[in-house]
């Protein structure tokens, strides 16, 4: 009768705590996203600042130099953004002929087959269009706030981050000790792979969102839908959403094309171009890079990020998958916690494909070994 209770006081106790946990990330958002993002940052550099101090370079330069990296990497892609965007600015008001005028050949498609008039297409029209004006002027105010608010968190992120690289072997240390001498070196174990198997996991992540920003943009400018660049950037980004990121990132430059073009192929190479590249990350790369030491399921991925989304807003959704990650990880170690490892976890059966891409990566790293 005693197991059944402890069981169950488990369990309680578990409910618990995730409820305070949500409860302080959501009163605490200001404070607990730099560092979240900052503690996933300093996971990411913790080797590279490690590399350069074997080239005798000081703890604290290693550091900085680490960290400018990332600073380089961002300037970078906002540059290419900044570009696109201003450019989409200057373009405003033709884009908004364009699509008045396929609004226009699309009302007059409906009017001519069904009962609906021209001018009660009209009144529909002009009501849509002042209710989203209407939406965008109340969130003017918030849209600012939020974006000082994010620059505020960015500057603190990389504090953030600067300290952590510097102190990383003083905080494992600390965190050993909370469990018991018994169980310390087992701690000190599943620290150390998380510190080994989190950064080839982050950075992996990584290189595949850069490699799908640069084949989206590439592959959308050679179509010729406009503001190719900054569409395929965003469509990258958007895929740490599993199957909704991509739905979404695709329907954006259809959108655009349908909105600067009458002709219908650009659309049909679009569905091409995202369900190739896709194919390609998916049953290759994802493997070759990433490997398969973490793996979330989709369904575990989109309630994530959804609640992380509703948590902390964008931040949320970006960290989302990562710390699923890293608890995976640790679930995997801990056999208490072997549970919530099978739940996120994904570990489907190998179909053909699967198992045609699995010999072919197998074959590319004995290449590489060799």
């Amino acid at each position: 009768m005693l197991q059944p209770l402890q069981r169950i006081s488990i369990v309680a106790y578990t409910l618990i705590i995730v409820a305070i946990l949500i409860l302080a990330m959501v009163f605490g958002k200001s404070l607990l996203a730099p560092i979240a993002i900052a503690a996933l940052l300093a996971m990411l550099l913790t080797p590279v600042m490690e590399k350069l101090m074997s080239w005798n370079i000081p703890r604290v330069l290693a550091a900085i130099m680490s960290l400018m990296l990332v600073v380089l990497f961002m300037a970078g892609v906002f540059s290419l953004v900044s570009v696109q965007a201003y450019s989409f600015v200057d373009n405003y008001e033709e884009l908004k002929n364009s699509a008045n005028s396929r609004v226009e050949e699309l009302m007059g498609f409906v009017q001519s087959n069904s009962n609906y008039s021209r001018a009660e297409l009209e009144t529909a029209a002009n009501d849509g269009v002042n209710e989203m004006l209407t939406t965008v002027k109340n969130k003017a105010g918030g849209i600012f706030s939020a974006t000082t608010q994010g620059m505020t968190n960015f500057f603190l992120s990389f504090i953030y981050t600067l300290l952590f690289l510097l102190y990383h072997k003083r905080i494992k240390r600390a965190f050993i000790k909370f469990a018991s001498k018994d169980n310390q070196d087992e701690a000190a174990k599943t620290l150390d792979k998380i510190s080994k198997v989190a950064p080839q996991y982050l950075f992996g992540k990584l290189m595949l969102i850069t490699f799908l920003a640069i084949c989206y943009s590439i592959g959308l400018s050679i179509i010729g839908v406009k503001y190719g660049v900054l569409l395929g950037i965003i469509a990258a980004f958007l895929s740490i959403i599993p199957y909704i990121g991509n739905l979404i990132g695709g329907l954006m430059p259809m959108a655009m094309v349908l909105i600067t073009s009458k002709e219908m192929w650009p659309i049909f190479a679009i569905m091409g171009l995202f369900a190739f590249v896709q194919f390609i990350e998916s049953y290759f790369l994802e493997p070759l890079i990433v490997g398969g030491k973490v793996s979330i399921n989709p369904m575990a991925s989109i309630v994530g990020v959804v609640v992380a989304g509703g948590i902390w807003g964008i931040p949320g959704m970006i960290i989302a998958i990562p710390y699923m990650g890293i608890v995976k990880i640790l679930c995997d170690q801990v056999d208490r916690l072997e549970p919530v490892s099978i739940l996120i976890g994904d570990s489907k059966d190998d179909g053909w494909i699967e198992q045609k891409s699995n010999k072919l990566v197998e074959w590319i790293k004995a290449k590489f070994k060799k």
